[in-house]
């Protein structure tokens, strides 16, 4: 009793944290796609980001829904509830395994494929075609990376407004005009600013992938300890017999404990004579006088048969000579 009490606070402990997690998931999608802030970032015509954001939603609502059924389940000890909780984590779980293969086996091409989507997005376009939203947003994403240009400054040969400057400056020289140290230096590589923005890029995503693998994994350990606990549980809590999707499991093992229990037990005691005597529980025991019952009635039909004939002859033969007499 004591293990099970174990198990069903493991579980709803975990359960609960899950939940918590899969809010705080919900939320931070729901952040990303509607905050005001982050507009510079969003509008970045890129459209695997909002992919990213709906599916950072759609995780979360499902995370929430396993965790609120793993914490009902434990708590109101519901097999229902636990059953549906085992099928959506497994779920979940051999999702994140295929998504980790073909994430790793796929790496070098997912690289050319961000690589080409910024292509995509910059080539043979003038900055000016974007709205004023995009323009913010490439000069707010270099600030961050420290970058210019997708691959080189000079991918911003094009760039048609003189009082402005796509690439900032290095923040450790922002003691210069930022227009004039822009235009002046636009081809000085010397300065850390001006640097291959994919570079950056392809350095966080495959240092974030790292971490994002070692995460990955250890979610994935406690996600198959969170599936046996749930079907302990649900072993301990189904008592309806043959239903539910445990019971292929269960009907071996009840037949064969049906076929150990012997329906008559017997239980034989010996006379000082050498007699043994059975004593049967679930059998009456009538056979015995019918027995002698049908022994008594064959023993006086033996002798009738024996002397029928016998009594009828006797006088034939006694008055079979004096015939024979008459005849000679």
């Amino acid at each position: 009793m004591a293990a099970s009490n174990t198990i069903r606070y493991f579980l709803f402990a975990f359960n609960f944290l899950c939940w918590i997690a899969g809010l705080g998931m919900f939320a931070i999608g729901i952040w990303l796609r509607v905050d005001p802030a982050l507009s510079p970032v969003v509008t970045l015509e890129l459209g695997w980001f909002y992919t990213a954001v709906y599916v950072i939603i759609i995780v979360g609502v499902v995370t929430i829904a396993i965790g609120f059924l793993g914490c009902c389940g434990a708590m109101r000890e519901s097999p229902a509830l636990l059953k549906i909780y085992v099928c959506l984590l497994a779920l979940m779980f051999i999702l994140e395994v295929i998504a980790g293969i073909l994430g790793w086996v796929w790496r070098n091409e997912l690289d050319q494929w961000v690589r080409n989507s910024f292509s995509r997005t910059f080539n043979g376009r003038y900055i000016d075609d974007f709205s004023d939203s995009f323009q913010d947003a490439v000069v707010y994403f270099q600030r961050r990376m420290d970058c210019c240009g997708l691959n080189t400054p000079e991918d911003w040969e094009n760039w048609q407004e003189v009082d402005s400057c796509p690439c900032p400056i290095d923040r450790y020289v922002n003691q210069y005009d930022w227009t004039e140290k822009c235009q002046e230096d636009r081809n000085d590589y010397t300065l850390s600013v001006y640097k291959s923005c994919w570079d950056n890029i392809s350095l966080w995503l495959k240092n974030h992938i790292i971490v994002i693998g070692i995460i990955g994994f250890a979610v994935g350990a406690v996600q198959c300890l969170g599936i046996y606990c749930g079907i302990k549980m649900i072993r301990q809590f189904d008592k309806g017999g043959e239903d539910g999707f445990l019971s292929i499991i269960k009907s071996p093992i009840k037949a064969k404990k049906a076929k150990k229990e012997v329906p008559l037990e017997t239980v034989t005691t010996t006379k000082d004579e050498g007699e043994s005597l059975v004593k049967e529980k679930d059998q009456p025991p009538p056979k015995e006088p019918e027995v002698e019952a049908a022994v008594t009635t064959k023993e006086p039909t033996a002798p009738a048969e024996e002397t029928e004939p016998l009594s009828p002859s006797s006088p034939a033969e006694e008055a079979e000579p004096p015939a024979k007499e008459n005849e000679a």
